[in-house]
Order: C-alpha cells, then structure tokens, then sequence
C-alpha cells in the first residue's frame, strides 16, 4: 500500500522579519546580479525570489521574499537605498506577517 502523507516545513527561522520586494529594473546583463548583491550587502537573506523580463532588452522584474532581521536599515531607508543604484527603475517593499 502507498502511503500518503503532506508536509509542512518553516519557510523561515522563528525569529524571522519577512519582506517582499518588488523591484523593476533595466533588462541589462548583471542587473539582477547587482540588486541582488546589495540586497546582501544591506543584510537581506534572501528567500524567494522570482525574476521575468517584460520587454527584452529594456525592463525586467524580479520578485524577493527576504528576511531582513539582520538588516540594519529601516524599510524606507532600505527603499531608498535600492532606488539609488543606477540599474533599478522601482522599488516596493512591503513587511509580511509571519505566524
């Protein structure tokens, strides 16, 4: 007889601060490489994330779930840094409720 059975497991560590990111940004080589890199630099741990590219060669945007528990910056001020560099179009961040 199979068994069947379901599974859940913590997409984060309890102490967790989540956030998601919604970042637009030139469809350029090494764009997302970028944002990515100072999302890690900010002290983001990256989660999730999903990128698509909505006009080849002008625009993509890239989908983040972050912990940002160890990131010492405040969400305005981690938006407002990610505005800052030159690839990134728009940023939205906005903090989730975890359980």
């Amino acid at each position: 007889m199979d068994r069947k059975e379901a599974r859940l497991l913590p997409f984060a560590h309890p102490g967790a601060k989540l956030a998601e990111f919604q970042i637009g940004f030139g469809d350029t080589l090494g764009a997302l490489a970028k944002a990515a890199a100072l999302l890690a630099e900010l002290g983001v741990d990256l989660l999730s994330s999903q990128s698509r590219t909505l006009r080849r060669g002008e625009l993509a945007e890239w989908y983040v779930v972050g912990d940002i528990s160890t990131c010492k910056l405040g969400i305005d001020e981690l938006r407002k840094t990610l505005e800052k560099e030159n690839s990134i179009k728009s940023v939205k961040v906005r903090t989730l409720e975890t359980l």
